[in-house]
């Protein structure tokens, strides 16, 4: 991920595009006047909810729970893991990060983390669970902490994608399970695809809708 941003921060510095990090903007009236607004703010979007009305965004919570973990080992290519213990049923999505770690999503049912007691636990107690769990797994690997708390994964479906000259792509309109682990590569997409639309209709109207 870091290599990809580098890439494309390298691309807008040959456009003449003015990057500007650890700004964050907290009502849209913070920002100056726009042709074209991409919002690209995630799943707490801030721009969604200021044009909710129009938008018409809709997120339900899954039912399972997952916690998300890094880990120093290697893997070749995307993993599932599936792990059977007396609380029942645990799987995990595991993939590449980089050159030395790779992510790991443990995931289970409602009542196998009830099982499991880690509804009453902290950060460190949980990682120690996972780490007993898929020690056969992760081969003398450690497992690495990243603020990691048991969550619900929030399906967020967007009825309309744009309004005006305000368009959304990515987590801030859709998400995709974490099963796929495939958010950035949807986001990409998105961008591609408005990229395409603007190119082909002078019209902003048009383009946007022909991006959604």
């Amino acid at each position: 991920r870091k290599q990809l941003l580098h890439i494309l921060q390298k691309r807008c510095a040959e456009l003449g595009i003015t990057i500007q990090f650890q700004c964050e903007i907290n009502s849209l009236s913070d920002l100056p006047d726009y042709d074209l607004l991409i919002a690209a703010d995630g799943l707490n979007s801030i721009v969604r909810k200021t044009y909710a009305p129009f938008l018409k965004p809709t997120i339900a919570a899954g039912k399972a729970k997952y916690i998300w973990l890094g880990a120093n080992k290697v893997l070749d290519a995307f993993t599932f893991i599936f792990r059977e213990n007396d609380h029942w049923l645990f799987q995990v999505h595991a993939y590449p990060f980089s050159g030395s770690t790779s992510t790991f999503i443990v995931e289970c049912d409602g009542q196998s983390w009830l099982n499991a007691g880690l509804d009453k636990v902290d950060e460190a107690e949980s990682i120690a669970y996972c780490q007993k769990l898929l020690a056969d797994d992760l081969e003398g690997a450690t497992l690495l902490s990243n603020n990691s708390k048991w969550v619900n994964f929030p399906t967020l479906k967007t009825k309309t994608w744009h309004h005006g000259n305000v368009v959304l792509l990515g987590d801030a309109v859709h998400t995709a399970d974490i099963s796929i682990g495939s958010g950035t590569k949807l986001a990409m997409e998105d961008a591609i695809a408005l990229a395409t639309a603007l190119e082909q209709h002078a019209d902003l109207e048009i383009a946007l809708n022909e991006y959604e």
